[in-house]
């Protein structure tokens, strides 16, 4: 992944940004949040994140993966 973002993220960089999901407590409650949520808002970001040329991180995954992507 570090490599995919030409060096923009670090190996502690990533662990940074992943550790709130470290406490089941934090998790449960954003995924409360997310789930709630009505995916039209999302949606609607999109064109604007395309033409949008900051940088941005975005750790996707699943419940069935749980190793940071290559």
């Amino acid at each position: 992944m570090t490599q995919a973002l030409a060096g923009a993220a670090t190996e502690q960089r990533i662990m940074d940004y992943l550790d709130p999901w470290t406490d089941a407590r934090a998790r449960r409650s954003w995924m409360a949040m997310v789930g709630a949520a009505d995916n039209r808002y999302t949606r609607d970001l999109v064109p604007a994140l395309r033409q949008n040329a900051t940088p941005k991180l975005l750790i996707c995954g699943s419940p069935r993966r749980s190793r940071i992507p290559d």
